[in-house]
Order: C-alpha cells, then structure tokens, then sequence
C-alpha cells in the first residue's frame, strides 16, 4: 500500500468487519502506537495511514486468538505488525456504498413490512371504532326508548291514582244515595202507618 493513502473509520470498520465504535475503542487504547490523526481530538474526523491499519490488523488477529489489551500492547511494543487486505480507499469506498445499499435496502423491507401491520392495525381500528359508534347509538336508542316508556309508566301511574280517586268518590257517593234512600225509605213507611191509623199517638195524662 502506498503511504499516503488515508482512510476513515468506516473504511477501517468495513476492512476489519468490525463495528465504528470498535475502530474508535481501538484507536483511544493503542493511541501511542498509531499516528496522530488517528486521534485528532475532540470535534476532528479521525483519519488512518497505512501504518495504522497495520497496527489495526494486528490487533484484529490477536484478539480472534483471545488474547488482552495488555499482550497485544506487548506485540505492538516488540514491532510487530499484522497484515492489512491489500484495498485501496476507492476500493473500501465502493464497500462502504455496498453496505450502506445492502443496509437501506433492508431498512426499506423492514420498513414496508412495518407499514404493512401498520395498515392492518389502523383497519382492526377502524372497524373497532365503528363498532363502537354503533354501540353508542344503539345504547342512545335504548336511552331514548327506556325515556319514552318511562314517561307511558309515569302516565299510566297517573292515570291509575286519578282513576282510583274518582273510584272512591264514587264509592262514598253511592255510600252517600243508599243512606239517603234507606232513611227517605223509612220515613214513608212511618207516614203511611200513621195515615191509615195504625200509630195512635198516646198522651200522658
């Protein structure tokens, strides 16, 4: 690889197939063996040479063979290097668009099959709040109806109290004609004793 070649973190993450948090971790602990625009600072892009991803290969491979931090800063002290693939960064680029393709190209299925329960939900939704519309008018039907024959009960109690008092007025009037009838019935019979002389009228001398 040529020297000045210079590449991003996401060309190291897509050389190493790692994630940009992993180039990033990598790059703050072994910081003393890579070059200082491998940690520019804060608010800076990090740029790696070709010695870097030297330095980047050979962890990759020691950490596959599980070895820690502090052996791999051993290899690294000692001059050890690993062996990058041999891409140039127009090369890792084209990676880069190929991932970030393959990577919308998922997010677009997922996507449209989110959209698809989506516009499921939304129509269980709809006939749910079409349910209950109609429940609602049935239940103000029910309302209005139990209203209605309330307002007939309260009428025909009404109409049985009123009926019931002019019964009793009835019953006291006739009550009333019999008294009548029954003392009128007597006094005629009293007269026409008198009349033909079967009551004497006795004086006390």
């Amino acid at each position: 690889m040529a020297q000045d070649h210079l590449y991003s973190s996401r060309h190291v993450a897509t050389i190493f197939g790692v994630a940009l948090e992993t180039v990033r971790n990598w790059a703050d602990e072994f910081e003393r063996h890579l070059s200082p625009t491998a940690t520019p600072g804060k608010g800076k892009h990090r740029m790696y040479s070709s010695d870097d991803l030297r330095v980047f290969a050979l962890i990759a491979e020691q950490k596959k063979q599980g070895m820690v931090y502090d052996d791999i800063h051993g290899s690294l002290d000692n001059g050890q290097r690993g062996n990058p693939p041999p891409m140039y960064p127009d090369e890792v680029q084209a990676l880069v668009i190929g991932e970030k393709e393959q990577r919308l190209s998922i997010e677009v299925e997922y996507l449209q099959r989110s959209m698809i329960q989506l516009q499921r939900q939304l129509d269980e939704a709809r006939s749910e709040l079409k349910a209950a519309e109609a429940a609602k008018e049935e239940k103000i039907r029910l309302e209005v109806k139990l209203e209605s024959e309330q307002q007939r009960t309260n009428e025909r109690e009404q109409r049985i109290a009123e009926l019931k008092a002019d019964l009793d007025k009835a019953h006291q009037r006739v009550e009333e004609l019999l008294r009548e009838i029954g003392h009128s019935y007597a006094k005629g019979v009293v007269e026409g004793m008198k009349s033909r002389g079967e009551l004497n009228n006795h004086r006390s001398d």
